[in-house]
């Protein structure tokens, strides 16, 4: 939860500052033609939802070639439950960064959403990871910010 909230107010700010350099920095010719309001949502918009929105789609168009390094780097992971998704954070051609969210039984009964990060490489056409580390486990009273904050 904190996390989230901390992730809100980054990229609220950093909407502003975006629509505010937007809007000072526009052509004088369209200075007056309309209130900022549009602009300023626009920014809000992009800067909070744009993250995911990245994220998905790295994980759209490159996610099926890393899936098997990914699971081998989970299972090989300290987290005992089973893998609920994964997301890519970023690629470049021969290295990218993912997440992985799994669930496991809490020791109160409930469920435990833990995260781990996983590093991949790409050696001789096929990914691998080279090291993970777990960011968020109740169970494992680990408690990293993760950005963007799935779980």
């Amino acid at each position: 939860m904190l996390g989230k909230l901390i992730y809100l107010v980054i990229s609220v700010f950093a909407g502003f500052i975006l629509s505010f350099f937007w809007l000072t920095f526009r052509s004088t010719k369209k200075r007056g033609d309309h209130a900022p309001y549009w602009t300023i949502s626009i920014c809000l918009l992009l800067t909070t939802i744009g993250p995911f929105i990245f994220v998905e789609a790295l994980t759209k168009v490159f996610g099926k070639d890393m899936e098997a390094a990914i699971k081998r780097a989970y299972m090989e992971g300290p987290i005992d439950g089973k893998l609920q998704y994964y997301k890519i954070r970023w690629y470049t051609g021969s290295s990218a960064s993912a997440l992985a969210v799994g669930e496991e039984r809490a020791n109160w009964g409930g469920t435990d959403r833990p995260i781990m990060s996983i590093n991949l490489e790409k050696k001789n056409g096929k990914w691998d990871f080279s090291s993970y580390k777990l960011l968020y486990s109740n169970s494992k009273n680990k408690d990293s910010l993760v950005m963007p904050p799935y779980q």
